[in-house]
């Protein structure tokens, strides 16, 4: 079973597509905010990078060993290495390894030590 989620075309809640990606066993995305919140939850990814703004994103998920990174929306050979990729993704081994590793680099706790650094520094600056 597969969903493909287009905001032009279909429209999902919050709680939607957390439910998809918990029931994922991998994901094909842009490069996004979306990728930290597959990382966190272990989706191993396969990601296409559809504009600049997204490639660096790609490439240091990709280096983390996290993301299969397939290349440009536009590439000739994005089919090709697409389902390589996909081929790559196949053995559970493979995809519980990149699932640990996106989890290791996301915790969920970003949110709560910021707001701890935020607090310290204004009792620092006496705000």
């Amino acid at each position: 079973q597969y969903h493909i989620i287009d905001p032009a075309e279909r429209r999902v809640s919050a709680e939607e597509m957390k439910n998809l990606m918990l029931d994922a066993d991998i994901c094909i995305s842009a490069g996004g905010q979306t990728t930290y919140e597959l990382a966190r939850i272990g989706v191993p990814t396969i990601g296409i990078c559809p504009g600049e703004n997204q490639r660096l994103n790609l490439e240091k998920w990709h280096a983390m060993g996290f993301i299969e990174y397939v290349g440009w929306l536009h590439d000739q050979n994005l089919k090709d290495n697409l389902l390589a990729s996909i081929q790559k993704f196949l053995p559970f081994e493979e995809r519980l390894k990149r699932s640990k590793i996106g989890m290791g680099y996301i915790d969920g706790k970003g949110a709560h030590r910021t707001a701890l650094l935020l607090k310290e520094h204004m009792e620092v600056a006496k705000l």
